[in-house]
């Protein structure tokens, strides 16, 4: 999507700054956990754990990891979502995946 630099005053006023975002994939939870500790040590307070497909379990297990390492309502999910990705086209149609996007909060 193309976008003139040039914004208004409303448009600049409007716009938030993008948490971080951890894609999951294929590889093991523990760099993961990781990626997750990194963010928090960045001093971000909120990011979200997103997966497609077959790692939307490794997602949930990420989280609840990460739950489990800090001190009791210390991190909570603030907000998921869950809906279908256009992903490739397969014989002329869409072929969709699932996704889901848990964001986390810490609080200090």
């Amino acid at each position: 999507m193309w976008r003139c630099n040039e914004l208004t005053e409303t448009e600049e006023s409007l716009e938030e700054p993008e948490e971080p975002t951890i894609l999951v994939g294929k590889k093991p939870v523990s760099r993961y956990l990781t990626s997750c500790l990194t963010v928090v040590n960045a001093n971000h307070d909120k990011f979200w754990v997103e997966g497609m497909g077959q790692a939307i379990s490794k997602v949930v297990d990420i989280v609840n990891f990460f739950m489990r390492f800090h001190s009791e309502g210390q991190v909570e999910i603030t907000d998921f979502q869950v809906d279908m990705v256009p992903r490739d086209i397969v014989h002329g149609l869409p072929k969709h995946v699932s996704r889901l996007r848990i964001q986390l909060k810490v609080n200090r």
